[in-house]
């Protein structure tokens, strides 16, 4: 409805928006199509958000790993809190308990 106002063009401008975050996210490689597979959920809000969940899980791989390392017990706590939530979610977790005990210790 609110793209009512803009006439047409905009419409045809988001549907071409959306096709196009489509092809991409069909461009994904199979080692991704848990993440595809997931973030496809959301498809009813649009594939320019599809892609956008798919990219920022891939984003949160490398922290996930380094966190794996430094931060295992903080990393395992936020994974059994968010389970089967996406990556971006349990690194949010992880960088939220890392900015509090930031925050305790400076007290």
């Amino acid at each position: 409805m609110s793209n009512a106002e803009f006439g047409t063009e905009m419409i045809q401008i988001c549907i071409k928006e959306n096709q196009a975050a489509r092809a991409e996210v069909g461009r994904y490689p199979e080692e991704l199509k848990p993440i595809v597979e997931r973030c496809t959920r959301r498809k009813e809000m649009g594939w320019g958000i599809v892609k956008k969940c798919i990219d920022d899980d891939i984003a949160a791989g490398p922290a996930l790993e380094a966190y794996a390392k430094d931060q295992p017990e903080l990393l395992e706590h936020c994974q059994d809190e968010f389970r089967g939530r996406e990556a971006t979610r349990i690194k949010h977790c992880v960088d939220q308990a890392l900015d509090a005990r930031k925050t305790n210790d400076a007290k």
